[in-house]
């Protein structure tokens, strides 16, 4: 759960300011019909016939040394180009995302997945979605995130999410929970899919404070990139309301050793 909203940046997001993303919020349950009944109507996009493998680039190790003496760290061309090239090409539509739930957090999510939950739907409609996962929860990836983060117990993946955003967009900056409670090392990668690019383009901006007054880190590309932050380090996440006519893809995945419980 998010914590550590600041009050000041909670009132600059009062209604009406940000009415269509309040309506997706109050809305809900009848975007959530609308949405079915596109599935339903709409045929299902054509998909490659064939899968090139997913492969991540040596980019990842490359940064090794600024994650773990910085607690975060960002990594350009992430992923092999054919594939790369694939998850752009099939990247899932809106209609098989879900409506944001809170104002605080409000874009598109689906194929959500947590460690010892059943596979996320719609991935026979999205291969190359589940080929992505597949990878990420292999033992051959996670040795290498474990060897990347330094970690001294094995990590493992923990959750999977697909996001999208529009205009308006926004996640206000804030930290999790579990970070009071937990104990593990873990830590939350960020692949930033494609996006317009350019100021407010959603991409996740890293802060010493939840106003993002004194900034740490805010990616300047969102195209086969990837933000890596330890999520128990002592600084704020979110990133700024998405700019008229621009968007975002980005998919995350958190890690973690076997005692976590929760993110």
């Amino acid at each position: 759960m998010a914590i550590e909203i600041s009050p000041t940046y909670l009132a600059s997001l009062r209604f009406p300011r940000f009415a269509h993303l309040y309506a997706f919020v109050v809305f809900r349950p009848l975007v959530f019909r609308l949405r079915r009944l596109q599935r339903i109507f709409i045929p299902a996009p054509k998909q490659s016939a064939v899968l090139v493998p997913c492969r991540i680039t040596t980019n990842l190790e490359d940064q090794s040394e600024c994650y773990q003496k910085n607690s975060w760290a960002f990594a350009k061309d992430f992923f092999d180009n054919s594939f790369y090239q694939q998850l752009v090409t099939h990247y899932p539509k809106r209609r098989y995302l879900d409506p944001p739930s809170s104002i605080t957090k409000a874009y598109d999510t689906g194929f959500k997945w947590t460690r010892g939950s059943g596979e996320p739907p719609y991935l026979d409609v999205y291969p190359v979605i589940k080929r992505l996962l597949d990878h990420l929860r292999s033992r051959e990836f996670c040795d290498r995130i474990t060897k990347f983060s330094g970690s001294n117990e094995p990590l493992s993946a923990y959750s999977f999410l697909v996001t999208s955003t529009y205009p308006g967009s926004l996640v206000a900056p804030h930290r999790d929970s579990f970070v009071l409670e937990e104990a593990g090392h873990s830590l939350n990668l960020v692949f930033f899919i494609d996006a317009t690019g350019g100021e407010n383009s959603g991409a996740l901006t890293l802060s010493k404070d939840n106003e993002y007054k004194n900034v740490i880190f805010e990616p300047p590309l969102l195209r086969n990139t990837c933000l890596i932050y330890n999520v128990r380090s002592p600084f704020f996440h979110g990133f700024k309301p998405v700019a008229f006519g621009k968007f975002r893809w980005a998919i995350t995945c958190a890690f973690a050793t076997p005692q976590f419980k929760g993110i």
